[in-house]
């Protein structure tokens, strides 16, 4: 008589699972990541998933911080730090449009995520001279900027087909139809110079900056 032998027991890890959750968002969108189809793709059935990630909604904080902590952003050598600031806001906007499904920038809950990709610049603000508080102001607002700007961009209609051609000597954004891209991206790049041009003039308005050097 054979003795049967103990089913394998197969161990599953938080990272096993949160990667397992990232290639399924990669493959079938934000509905496709579910509990049940991690554990479908791992071999396992879904308890034991909740003891390494919590609940589903648990599980997509987990995939957003992974994704939005894992960006870089890379900025080029000269330029004064307004240019390094506007280049930095223009690339993290293509990082952030560049994910799998933007809804994962209402579900991230890690301040750290964000933060992270600031660090270039928070670097180059110091070295230009800003101090610390001015340098974490200018990396702070243009991470809220950006990332409020790509959340609604998501849900903007892009209506080219439907839309008559715009008006060129009209600002973006002024049809009332809605918007084009081209359009989208001239309101951010223009939010991005307004943005920078107030925390320049703060920055040399600054009890600092406007003190005499001393003797």
């Amino acid at each position: 008589m054979t003795t049967p032998q103990p089913a394998t027991r197969v161990v599953v890890h938080r990272d096993a699972v949160i990667d397992t959750a990232i290639a399924i968002l990669y493959e079938q969108g934000f509905k496709g990541v579910t509990m049940r189809a991690v554990a479908y793709r791992l071999g396992v059935s879904p308890i034991p998933l909740y003891s390494k990630v919590g609940d589903k909604n648990a599980l997509i904080e987990a995939v957003a911080e992974r994704l939005l902590g894992d960006i870089e952003v890379n900025l080029g050598a000269g330029g004064t730090w307004m240019e390094q600031a506007e280049q930095w806001a223009h690339t993290y906007r293509d990082r952030l449009t560049a994910l799998p499904d933007r809804h994962l920038l209402l579900s991230n809950q890690s301040r750290e995520a964000l933060v992270r990709a600031t660090r270039p610049l928070l670097g180059r603000l110091r070295s230009a001279g800003l101090d610390r508080e001015q340098a974490v102001r200018v990396c702070r607002m243009l991470t809220w900027i950006t990332t409020g700007f790509v959340t609604v961009e998501s849900g903007a209609a892009k209506l080219e087909a439907h839309l008559e051609p715009a008006d060129p000597l009209s600002p973006a954004g002024g049809q009332a139809d809605g918007v084009t891209q081209p359009e989208i991206d001239d309101l951010f790049t223009a939010q991005i110079r307004f943005a920078v041009e107030g925390l320049r003039r703060e920055v040399e308005s600054s009890p600092a900056n406007l003190a005499p050097a001393p003797r």
